[in-house]
């Protein structure tokens, strides 16, 4: 089982943060809190970090592209959402995450600039990220079932299969409609026993802002079953990023940095008894180069005397004691 801390940043800027601990396994340990990133980085004690960014700063949506994945998937991502980015796709941060059971892959963006001061802050405060996920992500999917997060102003949905978006200033309803879950209904004229199931995390406070909206989905919908958030939403959602849920955007340029040293690391005292042993040997083999030369220099000086006994007159240096011994015999 492995733990984590899980950041959730505000929209501000400037805002103060949440975190909480969840595991893989879908379970929250400890309590909320809330504070500075500094604050945060003293909570870490060494857990690794996902980090949620505000859902209203990203786009998540999914594609089908006949590329199993790497930089060639990466390539072509601008190019598959160009239509659906409202600004120049240079100026995006596009990451995939792996193909679901319908075939779609789901996608992340995110503006380059903003990614990048959220992750200077992180820096500024001692904090590195194992992970770096769009907040809705934290809505889990639930096959069969349309779920819904209000949080503020801030409508998250999912239909539990590939649409997955945020509505800013909606309302439950606004976000169905939106998702063309009721007002399909309304063309079909189909029964409230044929209509879906809605799961709704929200708090007390939304609970009774939104009671008539309730009221008015109970009468569209086979069930609308609510779940009050006495924490407020990190902990739904950080159980959920927690077990492995979501498109973790840092990918490419922003994917972690090959680490050699800390690959070599287990492998450098072996390495440093090999580099000895081979100085050792190219030592001794010098050593010996060395002793056989002077050997060789004795040898010839004394071939050289001997040879001067046997032609007296010949007083050029023998390069070939071999060829001159042979030329003794002949003569």
């Amino acid at each position: 089982m492995a733990e984590y801390v899980v950041i959730r940043l505000g929209r501000n800027h400037d805002q103060t943060v949440e975190w909480i601990v969840a595991d893989d396994n879908g379970t929250r340990h400890g309590a909320l809190s809330t504070g500075t990133l500094a604050e945060a980085a003293a909570a870490i004690k060494g857990l690794p970090v996902i980090l949620l960014l505000p859902a209203t700063e990203t786009l998540t949506t999914t594609v089908n592209l006949p590329i199993r994945g790497g930089a060639r998937l990466n390539a072509a991502l601008p190019y598959a959402l160009e239509e659906q980015v409202a600004v120049d796709v240079e100026s995006m941060h596009f990451a995939a995450g792996d193909k679901r059971d319908s075939g779609l892959r789901p996608v992340a963006a995110v503006a380059r600039a903003e990614l990048d001061r959220w992750l200077e802050q992180l820096e500024e405060a001692g904090i590195q990220a194992w992970k770096v996920v769009p907040e809705n992500y934290g809505l889990a999917r639930i096959p069969g079932t349309m779920s819904v997060l209000v949080d503020d102003d801030c409508i998250y949905f999912n239909d539990g299969e590939d649409t997955e978006f945020v509505m800013q200033g909606a309302t439950p309803s606004d976000a169905l409609v939106a998702a063309g879950q009721l007002s399909d209904r309304a063309e079909d004229d189909a029964p409230p026993e044929q209509a879906g199931h809605l799961v709704v995390y929200c708090s007390a406070e939304d609970e009774a802002r939104l009671s008539h909206d309730w009221i008015a989905l109970r009468h569209e919908l086979h069930s609308v079953d609510i779940n009050l958030l006495p924490d407020g939403a990190l902990p739904r959602l950080a159980v959920t990023v927690a077990s492995g849920q979501g498109v973790n955007l840092l990918q490419g340029r922003y994917g972690p940095k090959a680490d050699y040293g800390s690959w070599l690391r287990p492998w450098s005292k072996a390495a440093i008894l090999l580099l000895g042993l081979a100085i050792v040997g190219y030592a001794a083999k010098g050593v010996d180069y060395y002793r056989l030369t002077q050997e060789e220099a004795a040898l010839r000086a004394q071939f050289t005397e001997e040879y001067s006994l046997v032609r007296p007159g010949d007083t050029r240096n023998v390069a070939d004691p071999v060829a001159a011994v042979n030329s003794i015999k002949r003569s």
